[in-house]
Order: C-alpha cells, then structure tokens, then sequence
C-alpha cells in the first residue's frame, strides 16, 4: 500500500477521533436535566422564554461561595437533595452558608427530595390529574394540569407561605440569616414536556417576576467552571496522542503541499430568521396559557425593561420617565402606542398576537 494513502488514513482516524471527543460533551448536555437538555425533563426552553421576554437570565457553574449575593439562583431538582448522594449534605450545607450570608435561593424539587438537608422538615404530598396554584405572587389562578405534582403538606412556623395547591403550601419564604431560601415543592412545571401545558409558563414568569432574573445552577448536577479544551488536554492523558495526531497531519499536508481548500455551497440558502416566525411562534405557546391578559403585562414588562437597558445602558430610569420619551416618539405607529404607551389588554388570543406583533415592530426604530 503506498505510504501515502497510509498516512492520509492515520490521519483521518485521528480526526475522527478528536471530532467524537470534541462533540460527545455538547451531545450528552442537550439530553441532560439541566438547563442545556432539550429532552423531556431538561428545561432550556424555560431558560430561552424568560431570555425572549427580556429577563436577564444567566447559568452558574460555580459552587455557592464564589457566587454573588446580587444574584437570585434558581436550584432546579438539585442533586444535593438527593438522599443517596453521597455528598449531599455537605453541599446543602455550603448553599446554607451562602444564603446566610445574604444570598437569595429558589429550590424547586422533586419526587425524592430531602428537603430535611436544608432545614425543612416538611413532608409532600402528590395531587391528581391537575393543580390549582394561586397566592400572593401569582397575578391569578394558574391551572397546572400535571398529574401528581407535589406540594407540601405544610410549611414550617418560621415560614410564608406565598403560593398554594389547593389547602395546602406549594410555596413558601424562609428568612435564614442575611439571605432568603424559596422552597417550591415541585418544579416539574417548568420542564420542556410540562411549559406548554395550562399555566405552567405563567407560573414560571410569576416567579421570575418576583425574586429577580433568575440564575440557573449547573454546579449542584455535578457541572464545573467552563475550560478551555486546550487546558483539558494538557492536564489529560490525550496529550500524547493528539499530539502525534497533530504531527502526522502537519506531515500528510506537507506531503501532498496543499493545504485543504474550503468551499462554499452557494445554493445551500436558508431563509433568515425573521421577528414575523418569532412573533407567530411566539402566540402560538402562549394562546395555550389561557390568560391574555396576564401574558400581554408580563411579555410588555419585559418588553420596557429591555428596551430600557438598550436606551439607558448605564443610568436608572423609571418606568414613568421611559414612558414619557416613548410618547414623544412621533415615529410609533398608531397601532404600536395603543399596546404600548395606552396600556390597553387584549381580551382574546387573536388581540394578544396583535399586540405582540404591534409592539415587536418598534424593536427596528430609532428611539
């Protein structure tokens, strides 16, 4: 066989080698429980919605003493409170000291949740076919028609409780020292299979809305700080390997003196992203929710706070005085001002696209 078909084989299968280690890490996320899974019970799209509705929503990998206090972490079925996890009690201790110290966080469990590990001794109980989840941070009645969701079948003395299933607490506030822990009973509600379904995407917003901008934790299911690929091979044993990787492709180029020529696929041409398909898309997930009403005011809130950070990136305004500028906006179209600056509510699902559409067309003026 000539020596250079031999080379140019070593060659590719060490490529393909480096392509599967490279790609296995981003393909075990998509399906994983966190906020990267795009499977059934990860919920990205709950991290993209409140993205979309101008949240400033982050992802930490941090453990909780390198987190800042300025931020409200959202610990979504964290594995700390799993019982059989062997490291559990020390890490709900470590997020214990941090909320002391004058953090704020909001657990959402699950179905073996310890939740004696972070100081509540409360059990839960299972609904059937639906849930009703009402209190004081909910703007209305959220109907959440997941079958067996939990919720508590009561909440600690030292506790307030800001949302019920039924009789009984789905959600209360603990004041620990400096800090506050939100205890949610189930967070089931907010996984890819369950956003779609009744109100759960309006719960969703109601919590955002009401503890800040939410910082989803990756550290508690055994994510670390984000490195280099570069640092991960120098400290690994691949070293050697895709070292000589490296070299026998250096001399398969210098053999055959070319390098690989790139090219382009002219007729490959996908239509563009367009405010139009997000807009269309966008009605279509909350017309299911139910309450025009209610999503129209989250979804304009979160409109005027993006639009605020873009005019006013480092001064505070307030909503008054925003309004006021807007209003003199003589480019606004009819349309736009009377969702906009009118604060009319759409009554029905067909209203509520208009005015997500009337007001998405301002995003391209000049204000």
């Amino acid at each position: 066989m000539p020596r250079r078909i031999v080379v140019s084989v070593i060659a590719a299968l060490l490529l393909i080698c480096l392509l599967n280690l490279w790609l296995a890490p981003a393909a075990s996320l998509k399906q994983s429980k966190t906020s990267f899974g795009v499977g059934p019970y990860g919920y990205k799209a709950s991290y993209d919605l409140l993205t979309e509705l101008g949240f400033n929503v982050a992802r930490s990998h941090m453990p909780p003493r390198d987190v800042a206090h300025s931020r409200t972490v959202w610990y979504v079925s964290p594995d700390f409170l799993e019982p059989f996890k062997n490291q559990g009690k020390a890490e709900a201790t470590e997020v214990l000291k941090w909320i002391r110290a004058g953090g704020t966080a909001v657990v959402l469990g699950g179905i073996e949740s310890d939740w004696k590990r972070l100081g509540i001794d409360s059990d839960t109980s299972v609904t059937a076919n639906s849930s009703t989840i009402s209190g004081r941070i909910a703007r209305a009645h959220r109907a959440i028609p997941i079958a067996g969701l939990l919720r508590f079948k009561s909440a600690p003395e030292d506790a307030t409780t800001i949302l019920t299933s039924g009789e009984q607490p789905f959600a209360f506030v603990m004041k620990l020292g400096a800090g506050r822990l939100i205890a949610v009973a189930d967070g089931g509600f907010i996984f890819n299979t369950n956003l779609g379904d009744g109100d759960a995407s309006l719960l969703l917003v109601d919590l955002a809305s009401a503890f800040g901008p939410p910082t989803f934790d990756e550290w508690s299911h055994g994510m670390g700080a984000n490195v280099s690929l570069i640092a991960t091979l120098l400290a690994s044993h691949a070293v050697l390997p895709v070292a000589i990787g490296v070299l026998a492709l250096l001399l398969w180029m210098l053999e055959r003196r070319t390098w690989p020529r790139r090219t382009l696929d002219d007729a490959a041409d996908a239509p563009a992203p367009s405010v139009s398909s997000f807009v269309d898309s966008l009605g279509v997930l909350y017309s299911r929710a139910g309450d025009p009403s209610a999503v129209f005011e989250a979804y304009r809130s979160g409109f005027l706070r993006s639009l605020r950070n873009k005019l006013f990136p480092r001064a505070e305004i307030s909503e008054e005085a925003l309004m006021k500028r807007l209003a003199a906006d003589r480019s606004m179209s009819a349309e736009t001002r009377r969702w906009l600056i009118d604060r009319n509510l759409p009554s029905t699902q067909a209203e509520l696209v208009i005015a997500v559409r009337a007001i998405e067309s301002y995003r391209g003026t000049d204000t």
